[in-house]
């Protein structure tokens, strides 16, 4: 475009073509290929933590929600899907995860009345009560 040679053009037809374009792949090709790569445990117990943790909810887990929703649902809607789209979205889950761990598992109340894992080194700024 910048040169004269009807890069614009080219370039719109290019957008048009990839927006409008046949699928390369069914719906079902993110939900299931995506989580095996990630870890299916990490994914279960980050969505485990956003359940059992919903009354802790601040915008820190509204950002990393909003971090996987986005690209899930645009790459969900663009045609061409890759296996490497949607892995920016690991660190989000692996966050997640870590917070149900350290937030959840590692509370006195849940450890029972042998305290087999001594959680203070897990936590960095989570207050003693």
């Amino acid at each position: 475009m910048l040169a004269g040679g009807g890069g614009g053009q080219k370039a719109g037809n290019y957008l048009v073509w990839q927006l409008f374009r046949r699928p390369n792949h069914d719906w079902l090709f993110y939900p299931t290929v995506v989580p095996d790569a990630i870890g299916p445990l990490v994914v279960l117990v980050a969505v485990a933590g956003l359940f059992l943790l919903r009354r802790e909810t601040s915008w820190r887990e509204k950002l990393l929600v909003g971090w996987i929703v986005v690209p899930v649902v645009f790459f969900q809607l663009w045609p061409v899907k890759g296996y490497q789209y949607l892995l920016p979205i690991a660190p989000a889950f692996t966050i997640l995860a870590g917070r149900t761990l350290v937030r959840w598992l590692a509370r006195p109340e849940t450890m029972g009345p042998v305290r087999w894992l001594q959680a203070n080194w897990l936590r960095a700024s989570w207050e003693q009560p």
